[in-house]
């Protein structure tokens, strides 16, 4: 059983969510230059829903053996996807590095990057689609097994969630340096009853966090959302990554396909929201992830059959934009900061390091801490550049990332999150 809880954890909570973090907003941002935008982003929320799917799964045990051989063959298949979604990514990745190099007249990065050849516009397009079609396929195969022991309460053995909690640790992808207190004060807030008092009417408040690109917002969410205390009080977590687009309609859709585990032909809105008016009447919590555009109209358009939920039912909204803030209004808005300079050492140690112990490489231990003060405290790129010193450890590799990507990339990047946020 321990077996099949890790496999899920890890699965579910450490590599699945490296890759979302790997579509984040430099990758994103290289997918509009070609046209592929719109489907990092649709690939982006097929991994959030076979993220939600896996740590569901992680609270049950399957007794029927045929049931769980079936389970497992889904879990093979998922890692092989998985590896194929990270590599594709990783491809993005080495060409926005490329580009990078090639902007600033590196010659010498150009040179090395250019021996590297990736595959044509058109064909990445392809494999992100295909990808994409794969994963949500998947998605489904673990609904209808899962819909099959739902069926059948001989089937499944419901877990103790403080024992699944003790069996599966909080992977490295999963963790947040630093952010102690801000998890501690997010949770409080999704616990809270309405008005701070207990649940009398059938009102659903809203909670925004307002930081930065790549400060942490995603992460910190995802922490609070498989927190203990969150699992007891709500009895559906709804996650749905929004992005540029917010489309009623697609949101609406999301949200009713999520809590119902059905996948919802209908692109009516009437039909859309007469379907969400009759999920069941028990507390939700729905995050919205990265909202970045959203008019005072349509926000109330979607947040309408949402009102009938049930008292201390919570929206969650993530957004760079203090004006998103006030235009889905609720409580006083968490602002996520950057990282002080010692949890930024600590996330960027493990994220180049892994297992390894940095005093057993002096040199290389040295040039990372000169790494590490260039960051800003910025999570997303302590992640992004330590990955890239991990591939090898090698004092010349270390040195060349920190020549190339101190004096061009990590300022331009900062600067460019900084202004966005503010917008």
């Amino acid at each position: 059983m321990s077996f099949v809880l890790t496999a899920l954890g890890w699965l579910g909570e450490h590599f699945i969510g490296s890759l979302v973090e790997k579509l984040a907003d430099f990758t994103v941002q290289f997918g509009a230059e070609e046209g592929l935008q719109d489907d990092l982003i649709k690939l982006k929320t097929s991994l959030h829903q076979i993220q939600f799917t896996i740590i569901q799964a992680e609270n049950i045990w399957i007794q029927d053996q045929e049931l769980r051989g079936r389970f497992n063959e889904l879990l093979i298949q998922l890692k092989d996807e998985a590896y194929d979604a990270d590599h594709l990514l990783d491809e993005f990745h080495f060409r926005v590095l490329q580009q990078q190099a090639e902007q600033r007249g590196d010659k010498a990065s150009h040179q090395s990057s250019s021996s590297s050849s990736l595959p044509p516009k058109k064909k990445r397009r392809l494999s992100v689609r295909e990808i994409k079609g794969r994963l949500d396929r998947l998605a489904d195969a673990f609904r209808i097994v899962m819909a099959s022991l739902d069926a059948d309460g001989r089937r499944i053995k419901q877990l103790e969630t403080s024992e699944t909690r003790r069996t599966t640790s909080v992977p490295f992808a999963t963790q947040m340096f630093g952010r102690d207190k801000e998890l501690k004060e997010l949770v409080e807030l999704l616990l809270q009853s309405p008005h701070g008092s207990p649940a009398s009417n059938h009102s659903v408040s809203v909670l925004a966090i307002v930081g930065i690109g790549g400060v942490g917002k995603t992460t910190l969410s995802q922490l609070a959302c498989i927190h203990e205390s969150m699992e007891k009080y709500f009895r559906h977590m709804i996650w749905v990554c929004v992005s540029d687009d917010f489309s009623v309609e697609r949101i609406t859709k999301e949200i009713v396909e999520s809590a119902t585990q059905r996948k919802c032909d209908s692109m009516n809105f009437d039909t859309l929201q007469k379907n969400l008016k009759r999920l069941p009447s028990d507390r939700f919590l729905l995050v919205l992830d990265d909202v970045r555009n959203a008019e005072k109209h349509k926000w109330e358009s979607l947040c309408a059959p949402l009102r009938w939920g049930v008292a201390g039912s919570k929206i969650l909204v993530t957004t760079r934009s203090t004006k998103i803030a006030d235009i889905v209004g609720g409580e006083q808005p968490i602002h996520l900061k950057c990282l002080d300079e010692e949890s930024c050492w600590e996330f960027f140690k493990k994220c180049a390091f892994g297992s390894q112990n940095p005093g057993d490489h002096p040199q290389l231990e040295a040039i990372a801490k000169k790494i590490v003060r260039k960051l800003g405290g910025l999570p997303l790129a302590a992640r992004t550049l330590g990955a890239l010193l991990s591939v090898r450890m090698d004092e010349q590799h270390w040195r060349s990332i920190m020549e190339c990507e101190i004096r061009g990339y990590i300022p331009q990047a900062l600067k460019r999150l900084v202004i966005r946020g503010d917008t």
